[in-house]
C-alpha cells in the first residue's frame, strides 16, 4: 500500500457504536490489494449503521467476485476497486453485476487508490455507480457516512420493493377473497392468504357469531398444507342472530358503536377456522379459550375496531349484521409496514365478509320460506334429490292442504290466516322429529320421513285438537295427498329406484287432487293408475287447444218447451267436440272440466256466446227464434274482469237483444264464492240479461243467498225429475214451490217421460227440455226442428 493511501484509515471520530444485532448488512469488498481488505475490516466490522452490524465479505479479483456473486447476490452494498488485473475490471465487473446478474438494488461505492482513472460524469449514469471515492480522501468519518447513506438508500429501495410487492399480495389475497361467497369458506380463505401475505409463519383464528363444523387446517412452516373444505353448518336450523346496526353510513367503520359495547363485549364466538397454535380449536366457544385470547377478543368487541400488541393483532369484522374477530399471532415484532399490511387487509376482509354474509343470507332466504322460516318448494325437492340416491326404505312423502283456508283468510284477515300457517308450521316441525317438512306455497305443506311418523292416521291425529292463534282456538281440518317411496331390492339389500324429487312431488299432488274430489276420505295414497289418468287429462288439454284453434268444437242446441203448449220456448247452447264421423272426440263430461282446469274455458265460453248470439239471430231472421237462448257460464269466467264488458260487447255486435240471453251458473258455483258471482249477477242485470241456478239442489245454498242473487229462473237438476215416480217427487215438488216463493220461472231438465212432464206441469213447473222433446243438435238440425215445431204447436 502506498503511503497517499495511509489517510483512508486516519480516525477523525471513534465515536461508533458496536455491533451487537443479529440481523447485519451484507457487504461484498472487492479489491487487489489484501491490506486494504484487513484494514477495512478492522475499520467496519465492529460497527453498527442504521441499527445493524456488517458482514463483510472479501474478494481479491474480477474473476474471483464473479464467481461469489453466482452462487450469492444477497448484498446491500459493494465496494468495488476500479483498477485490478486490468484498468477497466471494475466497470467491466458493474456491468456484470447489473446486465447479467440484474442485481439492480445493491449500491455500488467505487474507490480507488489511482486518481487517474477516476470515472467521467456520464460512466456514473451508463454504469448505474451510486458513489466514488479516492481512497486518498476517504477517511474513518466520511467512509462511514458514504456507507450510511449507501445503506439508507438500500433500505429504502428494500423497504419500498417489499411494501410494493406486500401490497400485490393483498390486492390478489383480496381479490380470491372476494371469490367466496359462504362466511365459513371465506374464515379459511382467510388463514391461507395471510401467510401468503407476510411470508411467514403465523397462528391465525377466525371467529363468528356462527357455529360451524371445520376441519382443522393444516399448517407447514410457510403454507398451509392438507385437504381445505369448505365447512358445514352443524345445524340447519340455526336461525342467525341479527344485530343492529352499527352506524347508518357504513357498516365497515372501524368508529366505536354507541350504546353497544356492552352488548358486543357478551357476544358468544364460535372459532370457525383455525392454524398454527388454534388449529385443534375449530368449533370451540371463544370463551373457552386460554384468558389471553379472550380478553383480546372482548377488547377488540368493545372498542369494534382493530387491536394491535407487540406480537399479534385482533381484526374487527362487520358485515350484514354479523360480527367476526380474526386473530394472529407472529413469531416476531409487528413491524410497521406489517400493521399497516394488516390495517388494509382488514378492510379488504371486512367488505368481503359483509358480501359473504350477505350473499349467505340471501342463498339460505332462496331455501327458505319466510313466513313459517321452513323449506321452500326448490329446497324440498333439492331433499328428495338428495333422499332418491340414497339406500333408506320404508319412507312416505305426504302433501297436506288445509281445507277452506281461503274462507277463514277471507273472514278472519290476512293477519290470522298467516299466524295459523304458522302455528301449523309449529306442530309439524314439533310432531315430525328427522323429517324434512317444508311449505310448498299457500297453504299447502309437504314433509317426507319415516312410515311410522308419515301416514294417513298419525298426519290426521295432529289435528284433532284446535291450533292457537293468539287468543283464539281455530279448528283445522287438512287433507292428505301420500307416496310411498319406491325402493328395489337385490342381494338383500334396500334402495330406493332412482326417481326424482320433483316425479315424487308430483305423485303426491295427484294423490292429494284425487283426495280433495273424495266426498268419503280425507287422504288418498298414490298409485299408478292415478298417474296413468293424469297423463290421459293432460293429453286431452292439449288436444282441446289444438281443436279450440283449428275451429273443430261446435255449439249444439237442446230445445226448451212450455210444458202447457208443447211450442218452444227457449234453447240451451252446448259445447260439442265432434269427431266428423258421426261421433264425438270426447264426451263434455270429460272435457269440460279439463278446459276449467287449464282455463282455455274462458276462451270457449266467449266463443260459444257469440256463436250462440249469432245463431239467435240468424233464426229471428227466418221468423225461428225462441223467447230466449240459455249460455252455460263457468266460475273462471266470472273471475275475469272482462267478463260483464265482454257479454256487452256481444250484444251489441250481434244485436242480440239483453232480454233474450240467459246465463246460466251451477248451483255449487254460486256458493263458492257468493261475493264474485252476486257483484256479476248485479251488473248483468244492469244491462238486461236473464240470469239462471242451473242444477239446483245438488248444492248447498240457502234461502238467504239465493234471496241476495237476482236470478230469473231456477232449473230443477234431473237427478231429482227421474226420481219422479207414482205422480210424486218430494225434492222436484219442494223446489218448485221455493220458485214459486222467491217469484222466479222453474224448467226442468232430463224429462224423458210423459209422466215426468205431467206431474211438473201439475206442480207448476214452466218449461222443460229433455229426450221427450228433442236432444242437442247442431244449428242445421235445429232449424228443422223448430219448423216442424211451429206446424204442430
Amino acid at each position: 500500500m502506498s503511503p497517499d493511501e495511509d489517510i483512508l484509515f486516519l480516525t477523525d471520530n471513534d465515536d461508533y457504536p458496536v455491533t451487537g444485532s443479529s440481523s447485519n448488512w451484507r457487504i461484498l469488498v472487492v479489491d487487489d490489494d489484501a491490506e486494504v481488505h484487513q484494514v477495512t475490516r478492522l475499520v467496519l466490522g465492529n460497527t453498527l449503521i442504521l441499527g445493524c452490524g456488517l458482514d463483510i465479505v472479501d474478494t481479491y479479483s474480477m474473476a474471483e467476485t464473479k464467481q461469489v456473486l453466482q452462487k450469492d447476490k444477497d448484498f446491500a452494498v459493494v465496494l468495488l476497486d476500479v483498477v485490478m488485473e486490468t484498468p477497466s475490471a471494475g466497470l467491466d465487473l458493474i456491468i456484470f453485476i447489473r446486465k447479467e446478474l440484474g442485481m439492480d438494488n445493491v449500491r455500488i461505492i467505487l474507490r480507488t487508490g489511482q486518481p487517474g482513472y477516476a470515472p467521467e460524469l456520464e460512466v456514473f449514469s451508463r454504469y448505474d455507480i451510486n458513489d466514488y471515492h479516492a481512497k486518498t480522501e476517504l477517511t474513518h468519518a466520511r467512509l462511514m457516512t458514504a456507507m450510511t447513506s449507501a445503506l439508507r438508500a438500500y433500505q429504502q429501495i428494500q423497504a419500498n420493493i417489499e411494501s410494493r410487492d406486500l401490497m400485490t399480495r393483498i390486492v390478489m389475497a383480496s381479490a380470491t377473497l372476494s371469490e367466496h361467497h359462504t362466511p365459513s369458506s371465506l374464515a379459511i380463505q382467510t388463514l391461507v392468504a395471510l401467510v401468503d401475505i407476510f411470508q411467514c409463519p403465523v397462528s391465525g383464528l377466525f371467529a363468528t357469531q356462527n357455529q360451524f363444523q371445520i376441519k382443522e387446517i393444516e399448517s407447514g412452516p410457510f403454507d398451509l398444507s392438507g385437504e381445505i373444505t369448505e365447512p358445514e353448518p352443524m345445524d340447519s336450523t340455526r336461525e342467525v342472530n341479527e344485530l343492529r346496526p352499527f352506524n347508518s353510513t357504513s357498516e365497515l367503520s372501524e368508529s366505536r358503536p354507541q350504546d353497544s359495547a356492552s352488548d358486543l363485549s357478551n357476544l358468544e364466538l364460535y372459532v370457525t377456522a383455525g392454524t398454527g397454535r388454534f388449529r385443534h380449536l375449530a368449533g370451540l366457544k371463544l370463551s373457552d379459550l386460554n384468558p389471553d385470547d379472550t380478553e383480546l377478543v372482548k377488547s377488540c368487541l368493545e372498542l369494534a375496531q382493530d387491536v394491535f400488541l407487540q406480537k399479534r393483532t385482533a381484526l374487527y369484522l362487520y358485515g350484514n349484521f354479523i360480527v367476526a374477530v380474526v386473530i394472529i399471532d407472529f413469531d416476531d415484532d409487528i413491524k410497521p409496514l406489517q400493521r399497516q399490511a394488516l390495517q388494509l387487509f382488514s378492510a379488504n376482509l371486512a367488505s368481503a365478509y359483509a358480501s359473504a354474509n350477505l350473499f349467505q343470507k340471501l342463498s339460505d332466504n332462496a331455501d327458505l320460506d319466510l313466513l313459517t322460516r321452513l323449506s321452500n318448494r326448490q329446497c324440498f325437492i333439492r331433499d328428495l334429490d338428495d333422499l332418491s340416491m340414497g339406500d333408506t326404505t320404508d319412507m312416505t312423502l305426504a302433501v297436506l292442504d288445509i281445507d277452506h283456508f281461503a274462507d277463514l283468510n277471507d273472514g278472519l284477515g290476512q293477519e290470522v290466516g298467516d299466524s295459523l300457517l304458522r302455528a301449523v308450521a309449529e306442530r309439524l316441525t314439533e310432531a315430525l322429529p328427522n323429517c324434512s317438512t317444508a311449505r310448498l306455497g299457500g297453504d299447502v305443506f309437504a314433509m317426507v320421513g319415516a312410515n311410522t311418523l308419515i301416514n294417513d292416521q298419525s298426519l290426521l291425529r295432529l289435528f284433532d285438537s284446535p291450533c292457537k292463534v293468539d287468543d283464539n282456538q281455530i279448528p283445522v281440518n287438512v287433507t292428505l295427498g301420500l307416496y310411498r317411496l319406491p325402493y328395489t331390492k337385490s342381494n338383500g339389500q334396500h334402495s330406493y329406484t332412482k326417481s326424482n324429487g320433483q316425479d315424487m312431488l308430483k305423485s303426491a299432488n295427484i294423490a292429494l287432487n284425487r283426495a280433495k274430489k273424495s266426498k268419503i276420505s280425507h287422504f288418498e295414497y298414490f298409485l299408478p293408475e292415478m298417474e296413468k289418468d293424469t297423463r290421459k287429462r293432460l293429453n286431452i288439454v292439449r288436444e282441446l287447444r289444438v281443436a279450440f284453434d283449428d275451429h273443430k268444437l261446435d255449439v249444439w242446441y237442446q230445445p226448451q218447451v212450455c210444458l202447457a203448449t208443447g211450442r218452444v220456448s227457449g234453447m240451451e247452447a252446448l259445447i260439442r267436440w265432434p269427431d266428423g264421423r258421426g261421433g264425438f272426440v270426447y264426451p263434455p263430461v270429460e272435457f269440460i272440466e279439463l278446459a276449467e282446469h287449464s282455463g282455455l274455458i274462458v276462451d270457449i265460453g266467449l266463443r260459444v256466446l257469440e256463436k250462440s248470439a249469432e245463431t239467435w239471430m240468424e233464426l229471428r231472421s227466418k221468423g225461428l227464434s225462441p223467447e230466449r237462448i240459455a249460455v252455460n257460464v263457468s266460475m273462471p269466467q266470472f273471475r275475469t274482469t272482462s267478463f260483464v264488458k265482454d257479454v256487452a260487447e256481444v250484444i251489441e255486435c250481434t244485436g242480440l237483444p239483453a232480454s233474450c240471453l240467459e246465463l246460466e251458473i251451477t248451483e255449487s258455483i254460486a256458493m263458492d264464492e257468493p261475493k264474485v258471482v252476486q257483484q256479476s249477477f248485479h251488473d248483468l242485470k244492469e244491462i238486461g240479461v236473464r240470469l239462471a241456478i242451473d242444477d239446483f239442489g245438488t248444492g248447498y245454498s240457502s234461502m238467504g243467498h239465493l234471496r241476495l242473487l237476482p236470478i230469473n229462473t231456477i232449473k230443477i237438476d234431473q237427478m231429482f225429475v227421474r226420481e219422479i215416480a207414482n205422480g210424486q217427487s218430494i225434492f222436484a215438488e219442494s223446489i218448485i214451490t221455493l220458485s214459486k216463493r222467491l217469484g222466479v220461472e222453474t224448467i226442468a231438465e232430463g224429462v224423458e217421460t210423459q209422466e215426468q212432464a205431467d206431474f211438473l206441469l201439475q206442480q207448476g213447473c214452466r218449461d222443460a227440455q229433455g229426450w221427450l222433446y228433442a236432444k242437442a243438435m247442431p244449428k242445421d238440425e235445429l232449424e228443422i226442428w223448430l219448423k216442424d215445431n211451429l206446424r204442430h204447436h
